[in-house]
């Protein structure tokens, strides 16, 4: 029972103290290499821990890679962009420009229309009103916008009268605003007219031609299809005292 006692106390002493030696004769080399290859099993177990933090570091480390790169293309490409794109006040004075031109163009042609349509025989001037309409198709809302802006008294959308409609109407009610609007480019107040009379329920007839002077100027834009009508209105002089010739 004694040597029994001792010979595990010796074990346990082993376990725990590598470096102890036996002074019995009851030594196990078995024990012994027990021992080593625990060692052995948990100095691999470490080198796996250490492969296996390596092989993350590489991972994270591409994946880094791949972002560096990326942004660097980004980084690029705006350079690039940035040396292509004009300076913000050079873009300014190109709208400037631009609007400038737009303005000649349509200005000077419409102020040419407007007096050959008013003179023009199957533009019966009847009474002392009408109503002359230019249209011009296919125009755009920047050369609206370039021409009447914020000119004139904007009826329509407003929040107090047709906020969604796609119809912009700006009026000119006095020659002094038309003319602000046309006077460069060769309008004039008085334009020749082509004069027909209708008495009662007659058929109308020629009368020659006349003079009318313009009072009023609607700009009808449709949005939607792209198309401006400029609504000329024209008065002219009825005399006749009581002897008038009523035309209604």
């Amino acid at each position: 029972m004694k040597a029994w006692l001792n010979n595990n106390l010796q074990k346990k002493k082993r376990r725990i103290d590598p470096d102890f030696v036996e002074s019995s004769s009851d030594y196990d080399p078995d024990e012994e290499e027990d021992i080593d290859v625990e060692k052995n099993t948990q100095k691999n177990t470490n080198n796996k821990k250490e492969d296996s933090e390596v092989t993350k570091l590489r991972i994270a480390l591409r994946e880094m890679t791949k972002k560096y790169n990326k942004m660097k293309l980004e980084n690029d490409k705006l350079k690039k962009k940035i040396k292509t794109t004009p300076a913000k006040g050079a873009s300014k004075n190109k709208k400037v420009v631009d609007a400038s031109k737009i303005k000649k163009k349509y200005l000077k042609k419409w102020a040419t229309r407007l007096p050959k349509v008013s003179a023009m025989k199957k533009t019966k001037f009847l009474g002392s009103s009408k109503e002359i309409i230019i249209e011009e198709m296919g125009f755009d809302r920047e050369e609206f916008d370039a021409i009447f802006g914020d000119k004139g008294y904007l009826v329509q959308p407003r929040p107090d009268n047709k906020p969604t409609s796609t119809v912009i109407i700006r009026q000119f009610s006095t020659w002094d605003s038309i003319n602000a609007l046309f006077g460069e480019y060769g309008l004039t107040e008085e334009i020749i007219v082509s004069i027909w009379r209708q008495r009662n329920f007659s058929k109308s007839r020629y009368c020659g031609e006349g003079t009318a002077k313009i009072s009023e100027l609607n700009a009808c834009y449709n949005k939607s299809r792209k198309v401006l009508q400029l609504k000329f209105q024209c008065e002219r002089d009825y005399y006749g005292g009581t002897t008038a010739f009523f035309l209604w």
